[in-house]
């Protein structure tokens, strides 16, 4: 059980410290809402992957092909539009930190379209950790349940911690945070461009 504990986590990490559309939307909502309001974002790949994993699971870890490019495209719609809101943040001058206090439900629900919507947790579960799963789960399903747990506990202890260190910004000014909020934008930018483009290659 410990092999598969270290491996779950292990992958966890990986997971948590490569840059992704999830990670530039982290940093925005960091930077304008603090860290007691954003930290309920580090649960959004838990809520976002349980029919990921349903659905990769049951066709054996293989995700249409076809599947994957639709997502490269709503994804890539979602992060223009959520970086052309920073946008408009940025160019209003206004500040983007806010009182601390509960997450509400609509940052919730945009973190968990972003994670669902971006094509790397089905590529993810469908050609690494689904496999690793399995594997588990044959050999015991108490071995498949240790190695999930380790990994989703590790994975959100870890964009906690981002997040954190993200929110650790703010105490540099507004001046400083509204400009980051640009790099936001312009990572959430770059990432939605080229989601669409790769969507747009599959269909053409």
């Amino acid at each position: 059980m410990l092999f598969y504990v270290l491996q779950g986590a292990g992958y966890a990490l990986s997971a948590t410290f490569t840059p992704g559309p999830f990670k530039a939307f982290l940093l925005g909502q960091a930077l304008k809402h603090g860290f007691r309001r954003a930290v309920a974002l580090a649960l959004c790949p838990l809520l976002s992957d349980a029919p990921i994993i349903v659905l990769v699971l049951a066709i054996l870890s293989q995700v249409p092909p076809r599947l994957i490019d639709t997502l490269h495209l709503a994804g890539g719609a979602f992060l223009l539009y959520t970086a052309f809101r920073f946008f408009q943040i940025f160019r209003a001058g206004q500040s983007t930190q806010a009182a601390d206090g509960p997450a509400g439900r609509g940052m919730l629900i945009q973190g968990v379209l972003v994670n669902f919507t971006g094509p790397g947790p089905w590529i993810f579960w469908s050609t690494l950790i689904g496999p690793i799963l399995l594997r588990a789960w044959a050999e015991s399903p108490a071995l498949g349940i240790a190695f999930v747990v380790a990994f989703y506990a590790t994975f959100i202890a870890g964009l906690a911690g981002v997040i954190g260190l993200f929110s650790m910004a703010r105490r540099l000014g507004t001046g400083f945070t509204r400009w980051l909020t640009l790099v936001s934008a312009l990572l959430m930018l770059g990432f939605g461009l080229s989601e669409l483009a790769a969507g747009v290659r599959a269909f053409i």
